[in-house]
Formats: C-alpha cells, sequence, structure tokens
C-alpha cells in the first residue's frame, strides 16, 4: 500500500542533488537533520516498538497467562492442551473484574499477543538501523549457551520513539530472525506468564538495562545499530556483557509510556534473601502477599513465612475465570504453573517475577516488576483458589483465602 515515508524516501537522492546545488552549507546542515528525522520515523512505522493485542494494535501493557497441559479432573469442565491463553490488558474496560479474556488464538499461533509484538525480530533481516534488542534467559534455545547468572527471561527492544520490555517464565525462548514466530514444546506442559510493558525510549532504555546488568542476566541473541549504542551507554554496557559489580539490589520506579507506575527491583546473586520477605512486603507493597512460583525440585522450597507485620504465604492452587459459569473456569495446582508472581492482600499492587520462593534462588540474580493497578490487583487476587496455611507468632492459624 502507499505510505507517506516511502514517498518521501523515493525522493531522497533528487533532493539530495538539488540542496547541494543550490543551498549554502547552514542550510544543509538543517535539512540532513529533517532528512534523518523522516527516515527514522519510516523506520519506526515499519518496525514499530510497541507492546500489541491479538488484533495487532498497540496497547500500553498487557499480561498472559498460559493454561498448562492438564488431565482431565473433576474440578475442570473443559481440560486445556497446554497452549489456551488468558489476556488481560491496559485498555480492558471494566472498572475490576474476576475473569480473563479468553484469547481465540493460542501460543502456538502467530495472531497471539506475544508473536505481534515481537514481530520485528523474526524477520531475517537482522540489521536494521533504528532497532536494537537483547533477549535474555537462563535456559536459552538449544544451541546457545546457559549460564549460573540472573534467574530471568524476557527482551528488551529498543526502536526510534519507544522501548519494549517483555518479560517471561518460558525456558528456551524465544529464537529470533528465522523469519517466523516460533513457541517451543517443551513450553506446552506447564502454565506461563507473560508480561509486557511500553515506555518512552529516551528516558527507560538505560534504566531497564541497568536492571538486566545487576541481575547479570543472560543475553543469548542480541543486535544493535552502532547510533543506539552511543546514544545508550548503560545498554551498551549490558549488549557488551559489562555487568554491574559494585551493586546487589537496586531499585527504580518506572512509568510506562501511558503512565502506569512500576516498582521494579533488580538483585543480584550476592544478594542472598528471599525477595518476597526481605524486600517485596516490608517496603515496596507494606501488606501481606501471596506468592504463586516453582517451588518443585531441588533447592529447598520455602513455606509461607508468616509474621505479625507483613505475611507471605504461598499459592497453592490458581483458578483461571472467564465468567462466571464453571464450565469458564480452570483450576490447577502451583505443582503445574512455571510462572512467578506476587499480589498484595490489600493494596493495588501486582508483581511480575522471575524469582521462585526456593532456597537455591537466593544465590541467583532476578527481578519483580510491580504494578500499582488496582484492576490488575482485584484481577490476580480472585485467581487465587488455595493458599498453604501457616501459624502466625501468636500460633492461630491463617485462615484460607
Amino acid at each position: 500500500g502507499f505510505s507517506f515515508f516511502s514517498f518521501l524516501r523515493g525522493f531522497y537522492f533528487y533532493f539530495i542533488f538539488f540542496i547541494c546545488w543550490f543551498l549554502p552549507f547552514r542550510d544543509l546542515v538543517a535539512v540532513f537533520i529533517l532528512l534523518e528525522i523522516v527516515n527514522s520515523a519510516g523506520a519506526d512505522s515499519k518496525h514499530h516498538v510497541h507492546c500489541k493485542n491479538d488484533k495487532g494494535q498497540d496497547v500500553d501493557w498487557f499480561v498472559i497467562y498460559k493454561l498448562p497441559k492438564m488431565q482431565k479432573s473433576l474440578d475442570n469442565y473443559v481440560t486445556p492442551e497446554g497452549e489456551e491463553l488468558a489476556y488481560y490488558d491496559s485498555n480492558s474496560k471494566q472498572s475490576k473484574t474476576k475473569y480473563w479474556t479468553r484469547l481465540t488464538h493460542g501460543i502456538y499461533d502467530p495472531r497471539n499477543p506475544v508473536a505481534h509484538t515481537l514481530k520485528p525480530l523474526y524477520e531475517k533481516q537482522q540489521k536494521i538501523k533504528h532497532l536494537a534488542y537483547v533477549a535474555y534467559n537462563d535456559q536459552p534455545p538449544e544451541g546457545f549457551n546457559g549460564t549460573k547468572g540472573g534467574h530471568s527471561k524476557g527482551i528488551l527492544m529498543v526502536g526510534a520513539a519507544n522501548t519494549v520490555w517483555l518479560q517471561h517464565s518460558v525456558p528456551r525462548f524465544p529464537i529470533l530472525h528465522q523469519g517466523k514466530y516460533h513457541y517451543p514444546k517443551n513450553g506446552r506442559e506447564n502454565a506461563q506468564l507473560f508480561l509486557c510493558v511500553t515506555f518512552l525510549a529516551r528516558d527507560w532504555t538505560d534504566i531497564i538495562a541497568e536492571h538486566l546488568r545487576v541481575q547479570y542476566a543472560n543475553v543469548y541473541q542480541k543486535y544493535a545499530p552502532p547510533t543506539m549504542l552511543m546514544k545508550y551507554p548503560k545498554f551498551k554496557h549490558l549488549y557488551e556483557g559489562a555487568y554491574v559489580r559494585n551493586e546487589s539490589l537496586r531499585n527504580d520506579t518506572l512509568r510506562s509510556l501511558g503512565r502506569q507506575r512500576l516498582q521494579s527491583i533488580a538483585k543480584r546473586g550476592t544478594w542472598k534473601h528471599d525477595i518476597y520477605a526481605a524486600v517485596v512486603a516490608p517496603y515496596i507493597v507494606k501488606d501481606n502477599l501471596y506468592v504463586e512460583s516453582w517451588r518443585n525440585g531441588a533447592g529447598r522450597a520455602e513455606t509461607s513465612f508468616c509474621r505479625k507485620t507483613y505475611s507471605v504465604m504461598n499459592v497453592k492452587t490458581v483458578i483461571i475465570m472467564f465468567s462466571p459459569h464453571k464450565k469458564d473456569q480452570i483450576m490447577f495446582s502451583y505443582r503445574e504453573d512455571h510462572s512467578k508472581w506476587a499480589v498484595a492482600d490489600n493494596v493495588n499492587f501486582f508483581c511480575f517475577s522471575s524469582l521462585n520462593r526456593m532456597e537455591s534462588q537466593y544465590k541467583r540474580g532476578g527481578e519483580v516488576t510491580c504494578m500499582e493497578n488496582a484492576k490488575l490487583a482485584h484481577l490476580f487476587r480472585h485467581s487465587i483458589k488455595e493458599v498453604e496455611l501457616c501459624n502466625d507468632l501468636r500460633g492461630n492459624r491463617i485462615p484460607e483465602k
């Protein structure tokens, strides 16, 4: 179709010839700056960096819960096959809801929001003038090196105007520049979570890059034109594998493009504590916290942590509701859920995390990103079916939620 930017660039050389012949040097400089702006806008229109919904339209942020592959059970009318997606985003109109939106296209379908968002990075062409990115994963796709560094997974994608930070919990995902979207077979079995947030590139790229440097994120695929590395020095350090050595904990208040407030905490592996009990509950949300995380296998799972001040309680069972009808509700255990998230008991905080409540995680770097959002907190509180009971200091049982 006709593109205004393509039309402008079509006359590029004729225009250059004309101005070089007729204009004085001072005016030439101004014209070249204008041309660069046009060129940059054209590049950003083609490789538009923004979180996207399932129709490919821009959204400020989204959260996706991928359901696990399950066996038939009496709890669920429908048995998920491990590709169904529950969705919520910044445009969701309800004031407060318990119900997720069920997406038509599953995680293996290239029409899902994750695929739409990452579309510029699936093109075979890697060298795009106004697009830089790092993909990081402690369990990278086959053929890439693993790490004992940060226990975190995501993509930081920087465009001419915007930056997208897509955090997720999926091992071996994604492989980029193959010409098409691909979701791995190993990502079917367990539930997984995705958080995508759009930021103004010039304000937040370096701050997010610094968070990834503190946690020693394992970057396995990357590309950046020299101009963008010059523009973002902290991103350049991350890109070159230069991590932060003199800081073990970093906390920043971020704001999305649509002014959504986020509190982001990065920890280095040298800071050996339970981040939920030591930081998130007492200092970020200042409230009791319910935490869903992977507590399977070796590494000593943490039990619920109960105090008179703030308690941190493990989620045992998740319920994803698409409507009030039981046939539209799916229940699953934390043992089938690879996602990591937390929600405050009363205040309006939902947190996406890369860290499990396991002792083995103390020595790993990672990230917790808390969004102060009443709708999202309400949705996740109502996605908890059962919590792990524990005794408080007076020996009383904390009631189930």
